[in-house]
């Protein structure tokens, strides 16, 4: 007698796993967002945030961050 059709493998979890979200949630995304501007005055956009701006702000925005970090990858 077996017990194979019993038997499922077990992940090994990593110590980050709880702190990865499975699927992003776009508004958890624009709270914590605007959370870091107003506690630390760090700015984030995401793609769609650059494509609602007029394209003077989007220019200056994505010409200051590959100044600052360098060329975009992946795209």
């Amino acid at each position: 007698m077996s017990n194979r059709d019993r038997y499922r493998e077990h992940r090994i979890r990593g110590s980050l796993e709880r702190h990865v979200a499975s699927t992003p949630d776009e508004h958890r995304v624009q709270g914590l967002a605007r959370s870091a501007w107003q506690q630390r005055g760090t700015v984030c956009f995401t793609e769609a945030d650059l494509q609602a701006m007029p394209w003077a702000s989007r220019a200056l925005i994505e010409g200051e961050a590959r100044r600052i970090y360098g060329p975009r990858g992946g795209r």
